[in-house]
């Protein structure tokens, strides 16, 4: 399972033989160093099932654009704009989903974004996501906002990333960031440093081939019929 919540959910079901988890949800590579400059664009990305989701930081979006008319914002997913969001014309962009993750990261990767939003609501079915989309930010040099209490407490911890709660705090995130390019830069580097030290697709690698090794080792035990025992030599 990709997140012990998840792994604890799936074997409270009793119908897996073995149940487990490793640290890594994802990994990834650095595809663009943090660097300070000035804060021109905002993203989202998510799929069309996370429309509720994004309705956290809608309100907070829409204001922090109506203070800042040089910074606009990208929705990359497929669920409709938010109508608060249709009011800024073209400062704001709707880029369709890309299908297949490596399509989506090499699309990804070339947006550029300086911030990228993280908004979730806190339930059961979103506490056993994972922080990957904090991951695919951090890779591509963009600070991350994202809502605490769910998923993304640890991975923005000690300067990684800015927590909100609910649907408040969003606007003052926006501003803190933008108003402050080197802190931005510096929080992305701190997250990345991180992402370099404990999320290395290497690391990853090592965790799945385990799996498959314990797997192999289990298969094999269960497969093995006992051994006979030995018939006893009549005496003579």
């Amino acid at each position: 399972c990709s997140t012990r919540p998840l792994a604890l959910r799936i074997a409270s079901l009793g119908r897996a033989r073995a149940v487990a988890n490793g640290p890594l949800a994802a990994a990834s590579d650095v595809l663009a160093p943090a660097a300070p400059r000035p804060i021109t664009t905002i993203g989202y990305m998510g799929g069309s099932d996370h429309a509720h989701d994004f309705a956290l930081a809608v309100p907070g979006l829409a204001a922090f654009l109506a203070r800042y008319e040089t910074v606009r914002f990208e929705l990359f997913s497929s669920m409709p704009l938010p109508k608060p969001l249709k009011a800024f014309g073209a400062r704001v962009q709707h880029l369709p989903a890309v299908h297949g993750y490596r399509d989506f990261r090499q699309a990804f990767a070339v947006r550029s974004w300086d911030i990228g939003l993280c908004p979730l609501h806190d339930s059961d079915f979103n506490r056993l996501k994972s922080d990957v989309k904090w991951l695919e930010y951090t890779s591509t040099g963009t600070a991350v906002i994202a809502s605490a209490g769910v998923v993304y407490d640890d991975c923005c911890a000690d300067g990684r990333g800015i927590l909100v709660r609910g649907d408040t705090g969003w606007l003052e995130a926006l501003e803190r960031l933008t108003l402050d390019p080197e802190a931005r830069a510096a929080m992305v580097g701190c997250a990345q440093h991180h992402l370099l030290a404990n999320h290395r697709p290497d690391q990853l690698k090592d965790q799945i081939l385990e799996a498959f090794q314990e797997t192999a080792v289990r298969a094999a035990q269960q497969s093995t019929p006992p051994p006979l025992d030995k018939p006893h030599r009549a005496r003579q």
